[in-house]
């Protein structure tokens, strides 16, 4: 699968600023000879107080209260993908799933310029 990308031309690649996602995005256009856009809205799901702990997601009710033991927290599955529940500093998935997808519009509304065709991985 890592050999398919190189057989792919990119006109350009849009990635996060996450510095994971600008390197991998630098291997594949140095490669194609590409530019590189980042765009802050493709960021990873911010999970707030989450962010850098292990999350379990467990199969109780949505109103058991989340455990936090060490760096692991245990968190029903039906309140994180509620689409509303927010942890704290973070974004609910609906607040998530909203920017990614103004973030894709924005992307094709910026293509559709034109310009060769959109490739999306």
């Amino acid at each position: 699968m890592y050999y398919l990308i190189f057989l792919i031309h990119f006109d350009c690649i849009y990635t996060s600023s996450l510095s994971r996602a600008v390197q991998t995005a630098e291997i594949v256009a140095k490669k194609n000879q590409t530019k590189i856009i980042t765009e802050p809205g493709l960021m990873e799901w911010n999970l707030g107080v989450f962010c850098g702990k292990i999350l379990h997601l467990t199969k109780k009710p949505k109103w058991t209260p989340i455990s936090l033991i060490g760096n692991d927290v245990y968190i029903p599955r039906t309140l994180l993908l509620d689409g509303d529940y927010i942890p704290e500093n973070g974004e609910s998935y609906n607040m998530f799933k909203q920017r990614i997808c103004k973030s894709i519009e924005n992307i094709i509304r910026m293509t559709q310029k034109p310009a060769p065709p959109l490739k999306i991985l």
